[in-house]
């Protein structure tokens, strides 16, 4: 699997490790830049994220953005993944964005915080030192088939499904008006809720499942994970080493190589509702998926 890419040699060449740029933007501009993404079709809306795109020519506000970003990189491409804005409620487990294509070079990921709710709450990102030349992916102890989904059951809580097809199964025993207990969930069964897993039955997530990350299984530092990364599971950890733990700050531009392995913080221990942000993924040629 690591040696998905053909042009990896030249992959390595750009890369750059991580990078922050502090307070390139003023508060003003990113409250547009929200703005405007209350106005745009979100191609993802689920439980755990919601996500709309756009195109660095739609509007003067992404014409400057793309400029300042050129000042940092140079030429950028975007060949996979489109900017776009995300808006999340459950944090992102590790993974890499390394895209479907072994003959691009990829770049760089770029991050722009846009807003936190409530504002005086911190949240994180977390990059490693580990790096992955595989395809995207989402780093497990145990591989799966990409049916993991996440769902907000009667009481607000957010509850891991590791596998949609066995969750759909157990629901159409189960009659309507009842109440179904599953994963440390409470889940009111009707037409509705039964429409919506079973739309999911035949989505994958755009990442493969693997644990080609763990080779030896040494231990994670536990005290971080119960700071940072309690949202997933500690065996899906080993192996992983702290690169950089950056804290978000409005107006900062944090830049990583796209081989980089990272995750978000469990924002919600600390409180944190939602927040929002706009991640670009760069290629350093141009060719399109």
């Amino acid at each position: 699997m690591q040696k998905f890419f053909t042009k990896i040699d030249e992959i390595k060449k750009n890369e750059i490790g991580v990078k922050i740029h502090k307070n390139v933007f003023d508060i003003n501009f990113l409250k547009e830049l929200e703005d405007i993404n209350e106005t745009l079709s979100a191609q993802v809306d689920r439980a755990d994220s919601k996500k709309a795109s756009f195109s660095f020519k739609e509007n003067a506000h992404f014409i400057k953005l793309e400029k300042i970003l050129k000042e940092f990189l140079g030429d950028l491409y975007i060949n996979d993944f489109k900017p776009h804005f995300i808006t999340s409620r459950f944090p992102l487990r590790i993974h890499a964005d390394s895209g479907k294509d072994p003959d691009d070079i990829i770049g760089q990921n770029i991050l722009i915080p846009i807003n936190i709710y409530p504002k005086n709450k911190p949240a994180h990102t977390v990059i490693f030192k580990n790096r992955w030349y595989g395809p995207a992916a989402y780093f497990v102890s145990k591989k799966s088939d990409g049916q993991d989904h996440i769902f907000k059951d009667i009481n607000n809580k957010f509850i891991d499904v590791p596998d949609v097809s066995i969750f759909n199964e157990i629901i159409i025993d189960t009659e309507n008006q009842n109440i179904l207990k599953f994963k440390g969930g409470e889940f009111l069964i009707n037409d509705s809720f039964r429409d919506e897993v079973s739309k999911l039955l035949n989505i994958s997530r755009y990442g493969i499942r693997t644990n080609e990350h763990i080779s030896s299984g040494k231990e994670f530092d536990k005290k971080i994970y119960n700071q940072y990364l309690s949202h997933q599971p500690y065996e899906d950890l080993r192996d992983l080493e702290i690169h950089t733990i950056y804290k978000w700050n409005l107006g900062d531009v944090l830049i990583w190589d796209r081989s980089l392995i990272h995750s978000s913080d469990n924002y919600l221990i600390n409180g944190v509702d939602h927040k929002i942000s706009i991640p670009i993924s760069t290629s350093k040629i141009h060719k399109p998926i």
